[in-house]
């Protein structure tokens, strides 16, 4: 399933899996950058995070529906100076053609 490769591919900074999940056209939102359109967009975004620190992937629940799916999700960033923080969200993926057109983010950062 592309979402367990997409979440798989995250947890473990893997930036080349992950472009290769997207289409070239997926549309990110995200509560706290915006709208973001195009691969290459997203792909900066996501290496942005990944930039911050060591990252901690934890799965809490999926559910899947033809083309959907939500997955809730624990992640937990620990900078470079050992700040941690922990983020709680759920993503909304949309599929086409085995691709990720859409992600919606929806997170509440915990501290």
């Amino acid at each position: 399933m592309i979402i367990d490769k997409y979440f798989v591919a995250f947890g473990n900074k893997d930036i080349l899996t992950i472009e290769s999940l997207l289409a070239d056209n997926i549309v990110l939102h995200d509560p706290s950058l915006g709208i973001i359109r195009g691969k290459k967009k997203v792909l900066q975004a996501t290496q942005n995070i990944f930039n911050l620190g060591d990252i901690r992937l934890k799965i809490r629940s999926r559910i899947r529906d033809n083309e959907r799916s939500a997955v809730e999700f624990i992640l937990t960033i620990k900078n470079k100076t050992g700040y941690t923080q922990e983020i709680h969200g759920v993503d909304i993926f949309l599929e086409e053609n085995d691709k990720i057109i859409s992600i919606k983010a929806f997170i509440t950062i915990i501290n």
